[in-house]
Order: structure tokens, then sequence, then C-alpha cells
């Protein structure tokens, strides 16, 4: 009799553990890789250090997802919008609720962007937004200043609704004060006044405010998105669907699961495996063929990704700091090369002048492309340069300073970005081939941006221009007072333009030019300065180099075509090309609410 008993019970567990090994076969699963801070710094503020990561992509959410070619929004958070002199108008959806089950409402709009206007500035909203008014629930509307940027409307759309109003409320009013004051600022400061005592003042408020909003670290971020976070581990996140949103009905991944972005190789190694649905690392031409002939379901998609790569210059340091120095190497490195090697699937930069060569023809008149210097490889020219600087030549072939010191650099790359590193492996074996001793260091990825933002470099490869709107996007980051690119570099905006103009104020006028007669006006003025100055050598444009697998977990990509010019290569589609040129995650998630993205079985 307790045989029988011990049978059945052994035959009971045997089928619901086979009941619940077909359900998790059933599960459809979403594969690809992102970063976060590792527990136990993981958190779900997304204003604290380690909050969110890469789980933000699919539980958070925009007002509207831009098309980056069409230039046309798709709704998201919100149904419809309205520009008028006075303002931005945005209706909201309806039907969403924040994953703890509270509404998603015109509050959480509001609070959002008073409280990452506090915390983290975002002066390109604020500069031209006097005031958010929310008149109902759904609502949300942007009061424009006297004047609003060229990009206003999508600087608006680009921020993730993140702060919902039930958890971030008793942060609100002194955000709303902070963003307040921050603006008085810059209106007395664009006046002429003296600020420098205001500044203090701000800093030391939004100090205190950080402080007071980094101590919340709830252990999960709270979403309004179509999935929500299950667990974080060192190794990876899951993100799995909630059934109560009006995407769940289309929706039929299950699950995203993502592990950690460590390095370019592991990438490869994973869709080697067939481990990873879709990724771009930056891929040398042997690896693509590598990988592609390894998996038959997998497709390489080279898109534009609006970006440049550029070696920087520390200005602050001599002879960095000698314009005719900056020429004389831009004149030894072949940029071509550079880019065959480091990043196949790129486009050779011929005109560093802070334009994108997709977009250069747009912007630049047949005059102004002669009168720009195309810096091509003229070894005669650099040297010339250089003993305009009293540098001259040693016998053992190396160049010298006018005091006799050799001239010994460092190229910095951030490790695990392997185009890079190969970028600055290039470069330095150009310039010792010339006679200037260079060296290349790799910096550790969470080291590197303060790295570089405290000088501790003589040359760095860095992203040049990010221009997926507008050419004022790359020409704020290279020389506006504000601008990364200028603030690592040590260029001064004041007084570097092709007639001594400020090169900030510059930027300031490009942003709110509606005119486009205007636009080129100054864009073709930043352009010449740029060129001329050089605090970066641009060498090539970034095409994002997206991996995806097709069959195998899922399918339903947008269209995409086989090269005829090189096997390993498909095309994208207008689709693919307009959404992942702007937010390829983001993307991903809307062809999977859509029921585009679907399961292979």
């Amino acid at each position: 009799m307790k045989r029988s008993w011990f049978k059945a019970l052994w035959t009971v567990l045997l089928v619901l553990l086979l009941v619940c090994t077909a359900v998790a076969e059933e599960k459809v699963i979403f594969r690809t890789l992102s970063g976060w801070d590792m527990p136990p710094a993981y958190n779900g503020n997304p204003f604290a250090p380690g909050g969110v990561g890469g789980a933000g992509d699919y539980i958070f959410g925009r007002l509207f997802n831009y098309r980056v070619i069409s230039r046309t929004f798709d709704p998201w958070l919100a149904t419809d919008y309205e520009e008028t002199p006075e303002g931005l108008v945005v209706h909201l959806r309806k039907d969403l609720k924040w994953e703890d089950g509270v509404p998603f409402t015109s509050k959480d709009v509001y609070t959002t962007f008073y409280v990452g206007g506090a915390i983290n500035t975002w002066k390109e909203v604020w500069q031209y937004v006097r005031e958010i008014e929310t008149p109902d629930d759904y609502t949300v509307i942007f009061k424009w200043e006297n004047v609003k940027s060229i990009l206003s409307t999508i600087f608006i759309m680009d921020k993730k609704i993140v702060a919902p109003y039930h958890l971030y409320a008793s942060w609100l009013e002194d955000a709303v004060n902070l963003v307040k004051a921050r603006k008085e600022i810059w209106k007395k400061e664009a006046a002429g006044e003296d600020v420098s005592s205001l500044q203090e003042e701000i800093s030391q408020r939004v100090a205190e405010f950080g402080k007071s909003l980094k101590s919340y670290r709830p252990e999960k971020p709270i979403g309004v998105g179509p999935f929500k976070l299950l667990t974080v581990t060192p190794d990876e996140i899951v993100l799995v669907k909630r059934d109560d949103t009006p995407w769940a009905k289309n929706l039929k991944i299950d699950e995203v699961r993502a592990s950690r972005y460590t390095t370019n190789e592991l990438a490869w190694a994973q869709f080697m495996a067939g481990q990873v649905d879709l990724e771009k690392p930056g891929t040398p031409p042997d690896v693509v063929t590598a990988l592609v002939n390894a998996n038959p379901k997998l497709r390489h998609i080279p898109v534009p990704d609006f970006s440049t790569f550029c070696l920087a210059m520390n200005l602050r340091r001599y002879p960095f700091s000698e314009k005719a120095f900056r020429q004389a190497l831009a004149y030894v490195i072949d940029r071509d090369k550079v880019r065959e090697i480091a990043l196949h699937y790129g486009a050779t930069v011929q005109y560093p002048c802070g334009l994108l060569p997709s977009i250069f023809e747009s912007w630049v008149t047949p005059e102004l492309k002669e009168r720009l210097n195309k810096y091509p490889v003229d070894h005669a020219k650099a040297e010339e340069l250089l003993k305009s600087l009293g540098m001259y030549r040693g016998a053992d072939g190396l160049w010298r300073t006018p005091d006799g010191e050799i001239l010994q650099f460092e190229i910095t790359a951030r490790q695990g970005y392997t185009d890079w590193v190969i970028a600055a492996d290039v470069i330095s074996r150009q310039l010792e081939d010339f006679g200037i001793q260079a060296s290349v260091r790799i910096v550790e990825g969470a080291i590197f941006g303060n790295t570089l933002r405290s000088g501790n470099f003589d040359m760095t490869i860095e992203f040049g221009v990010f221009e997926k709107f507008h050419p004022v996007q790359g020409f704020d980051r290279l020389c506006s007072t504000n601008g990364w690119i200028a603030s690592i570099t040590g260029l001064d905006p004041k007084g570097k333009g092709p007639n001594g103009e400020d090169l900030d104020k510059l930027v300031q006028e490009l942003l709110v030019a509606e005119d486009e007669t205007t636009q080129r006006e100054l864009v073709q003025k930043l352009a010449v300065a740029m060129n001329e100055y050089l605090p970066v050598i641009e060498f090539l444009e970034k095409q994002a180099q997206f991996f995806l697998l097709d069959g195998v977990r899922v399918t339903g990509w947008p269209q995409y075509t086989k090269s005829s010019e090189d096997p390993n290569v498909w095309l994208p589609g207008a689709e693919m090309l307009d959404k992942f040129g702007y937010d390829w995650r983001q993307a991903s998630v809307q062809w999977m609410v859509e029921g585009k993205l679907r399961p292979t079985k």
C-alpha cells in the first residue's frame, strides 16, 4: 500500500515537472544585451546612482517616438499634440497605469520634467519652456518663453516619463523652485550680469536637493510601459510582460532577458552561439563574415548612427594648445585607413568641420566647400607646420619641441569599445611612422568619463558629434559653453569664430533660428571655425552595425533586403532605418506591442 502511494505521488510530481517544462518551453523570450549597476548598488530611482539601467527602455516610455528620416512622431504615452505660438499642447492616453496600479496622468509628466530639470538641468528644454500647465488629468501644456528652440518639440518628446507623481511628490515643490531659480540665472547671464554668487547658491541648493532625492532607493523601478522588471543580478536582468496594459493584447513576447554587455568580443561570442536576438557591436569585416557564416539566421544590417568618431586633443596641454600642431596631426593621420580598419562599415569624414558626411552636402555651398580644408595626408605640409612652431626632427627620426624634448604622447580609448581601441592603435602607428611617439592607454569604462573630465589625457578617442535631428546638436557638443567636447578639450567658446565670434553665442543663435537661410549662415560659420581651429579630428561617421537573429526565437522584423555588393550585409527597409536611427531599443519594443515582432513558432 505504501509503495503504491509513493508511486502515485512520484507520478504526479513527474507530470507536474513535465507540465512546468512545457510551459517554460512555450514562453517566448527576447534576448539582448544591456548595462546596469550590479546589485546591491542597483535600485529603482532613475535619478540616483545605480538607478534603473537597461530596464528603462522597456518599462518607461516617451510621449511620442520620433522617426528621424521622415521627421514624424508615433504616439506612445500620448495620443496627439498641437503646436501653437504660445506652447506645445499634448494629450495623454487615458488607459495607462503604473505597474503598482496608479493611473498615469498629466501630474506624472509635470513631475518628471520639473524633477528632471532640477537634478539634471535639462537646459535644452527649460531654456525655452516658461512653465508647464496641467489643466486636466490628460492634458499637458508646455508654455514657451519668448523664443523657442528649433528642436524644442523634439527635445520634449525625447524625455522618458520616469517620475510618477505618487512616488516623487515630496520633492516636487523644491524641484519647481529650483527650475525657476535656474531660469532666472540664465536670463541674468544672457543679459551680461555677474551671476557667480547666484550660481554658487543654486549649486548648494541642487546638492542638497540631490542628496535627498538620491537617498530614495526602491528595490525596483516602477514603470508605465509594456514590461516590468522581474529580477536583476550581476549577469542578467529579466523583464516580463504586463497583462494590465492596452499593449498586452498584441504583445506576443513574454520576457525580455538582457545579459550584461561588457565587450564587443563577448557580444560576438553570444551571437555566434545564437543567444542574442538584437544588438549593435562594432565589428570588423572578418568577424562579420565569421558570424554570418556560422549562423545562417543572423542578419548584419548597418544603419546610420548620426554620429562621428574623433581624436579629441587636450588643448590645455602643450603642444595641443597650438592650432598649427593640431593641424599638423590632421595632415599626418590617414582618416580613410583608420575608418577601413577600425569600423569598415562607416563613412570617412572628408571635411573635418562638425558636419556629418551624410548631411554635409545639404548644408554647405560649393563656395564654402572650396574654402574648407580637407586635410589630406600630406607629410610635407605637416613638417612645415611643425617647423613653424620651432620643432625639429632629430637624427633618430623623432620630432622634438624647440627645447629638445621628444614629442611623446598617449592616446586613451575606452575599454571594451573595440572600434575605439583599434582606431587608437592605428592612429598611434601612423604618428609613430611620422616620428611622433604615441602609445595607447586603455581606460576602464567606469572611469573613462571622469578621466577625460579631469583632463588626465593627451589625446582620446571619443564621439565627435551627434546630429540625429539637426547640425546644431553637433556644434552644441563641440563648441558651446556646456558642450562635452568643449569641456574635455578645454576649448574656449569665446572669440573662436572665423571673424572672432563667440562660438557659444553662434550656437545659441542657431538654436532659435527658425528661418532656414539664417540657419544655413550660422551652420557655415560654425563649420569654418571647427575646420580651422580643429579641437578634434573627426575621422569617420559611424554606421551602427546591427545584428539581429531572425527565426530562432522571434521573427517579423521590418523589411530588409540582401545587399547585392556584400554577401554579409542586408540593407534596412524604410521603417527600420527610420526607427533604428533614433532609439533602436524603443523601436524593438514598439514592434513588439504592434504584434510585428512575434514568436517564430
